[in-house]
C-alpha cells in the first residue's frame, strides 16, 4: 500500500512487535466492545512507554479488519503491558492468537498512527476510552486500591 501522507515512519529499527487483529463491524451494537478494548489497549501502550501504530487489514465495508501493533522499549515494559491487557480480562495475550508476534517486519513501513487509520468519529470514542482508563489507573497501571 502506497501513502501520500507523507508520514516518515520512525520505528522501521524497531524490532520487538507484536500485533492484535480487531474487526469493527459497522453495525454499532455488535463494536462497542471491541471499540473498548481497543482504548483500553491505547491507554495500556501510553502507560507504558509502548508505540501502538495500525494499518487497515481487511478493507471490507461492513466489517473492516484493523491489525494494531505495538513495539516495546524494553522488556519490562512490554511484561507490564501484557498484564494491563491481562488483568482487564478482555482478551488473554497467552492465548495463542492474541498479541501475537508477526511472523515478518515487511507492514513496518505502511503502519501509521491511530488517527491516519481510523475514522474521525472512531478516533474519538478510542480515545475517550484511554483517557477513562489511564484516569481509572491514575496513569501508572496500578490498581487504585
Amino acid at each position: 500500500m502506497l501513502h501520500d501522507d507523507d508520514f516518515e515512519p520512525y520505528w522501521l529499527d524497531e524490532k520487538d512487535w507484536l500485533v492484535e487483529v480487531i474487526t469493527l463491524p459497522k453495525d454499532e451494537d455488535h463494536h462497542s466492545a471491541d471499540l473498548d478494548y481497543v482504548g483500553k489497549l491505547l491507554a495500556f501502550s501510553l502507560i507504558t512507554n509502548t508505540r501502538m501504530i495500525a494499518q487497515i487489514g481487511d478493507p471490507n465495508e461492513d466489517c473492516p479488519a484493523y491489525e494494531l501493533w505495538f513495539s516495546f522499549n524494553s522488556p519490562e515494559n512490554k511484561q507490564r503491558f501484557l498484564d494491563l491487557v491481562r488483568q482487564d480480562g478482555y482478551a488473554d495475550p497467552d492465548e495463542e492468537m492474541t498479541l501475537k508476534e508477526p511472523p515478518v517486519l515487511d507492514d513496518l513501513p505502511h503502519l501509521r498512527p491511530l488517527s491516519y487509520v481510523f475514522p474521525k468519529d472512531t478516533m474519538e470514542q478510542i480515545t475517550n476510552i484511554a483517557a477513562m482508563v489511564q484516569m481509572s489507573l491514575g496513569a501508572t497501571g496500578q490498581d487504585s486500591n
